[in-house]
């Protein structure tokens, strides 16, 4: 399995409230049907968010990574990656 990690930057004038409500209502539903998604963990503050999105091989992860783009919805894409998964608890 794979993970993409990411990290967002809330834009000028987005608020937590907009970008939780943004993330649930737009940017989930997308990646829950993306190809090989196992799950996905979202958390962060009121300047920036953080996803951990896990799915079964680097080639879909890879394609997960390149749905969101670099901005998206109120947010801007600071960092982001694709690791190999080690283990879980």
């Amino acid at each position: 399995m794979y993970a993409v990690l990411g990290v967002v930057e809330l834009l000028p004038g987005t608020t937590e409230e907009v970008a939780i409500n943004d993330l649930k209502q737009g940017l989930i539903p997308l990646v829950k049907q993306a190809p090989g998604f196992i799950k996905g963990t979202w958390f962060g503050d009121d300047k920036h968010g953080h996803g951990l999105l896990v799915f079964e091989t680097e080639e879909q992860a890879q394609q997960g990574l390149l749905t969101v783009g670099d901005i998206f919805m109120g947010v801007k894409v600071v960092s982001s990656g694709v690791y190999r998964l080690h283990a879980e608890a």
